[in-house]
């Protein structure tokens, strides 16, 4: 019995097995709760929609426009993701690391030791919606996520505590 057992172990073992996903309502649940759960004052939920603004960040803002999730991620809020992402923007240029791709970055997280967060807007890329989190040092990616609500999944879940 215990062969057999280790026999469909190890045949479910190589079996091709799907990767989890979460949708990105079930992340910002997550996102909500934990917050909640911190006791700390978070910003008020966005009431005005700002056009230049993704909808998924659109999305997280409406929970709290601004929240500091922990001091790794640090959410900015409506009024400062303008001149974040102008400052970025210069930032890339300045080393000349501005190209085709930073066109379809929009930068909407920091944290405390300057490093960003950064989602892919580009239809066309392999690596579409996908989060990145960029070195304030090399101003290169450091970690990807696929999606906001893998993301956001991981900050709920203790990924920096």
């Amino acid at each position: 019995m215990k062969e057999y057992s280790n026999k469909c172990y190890e045949k479910n073992k190589k079996k091709n097995k799907p990767t989890l996903t979460i949708k990105l309502d079930e992340s910002l649940k997550k996102i909500k709760k934990y917050l909640k759960e911190k006791g700390e004052n978070h910003p008020k939920g966005l009431k005005n929609i700002a056009l230049n603004i993704p909808s998924p960040i659109i999305e997280l803002l409406k929970i709290s426009n601004g929240p500091e999730l922990n001091p790794e991620v640090i959410i900015l809020s409506d009024k400062e993701l303008p001149d974040f992402n102008v400052e970025i923007e210069y930032s890339l240029k300045d080393n000349d690391l501005f190209s085709n791709t930073s066109n379809y970055l929009f930068h909407f997280s920091k944290s405390i030791n300057g490093d960003f967060y950064s989602i892919n807007l580009n239809p066309n890329s392999s690596e579409y919606n996908y989060i990145f989190r960029f070195s304030h040092e090399e101003l290169a990616p450091i970690e990807k996520w696929k999606n906001l609500a893998e993301f956001l999944n991981d900050i709920s879940n203790g990924y920096y505590d």
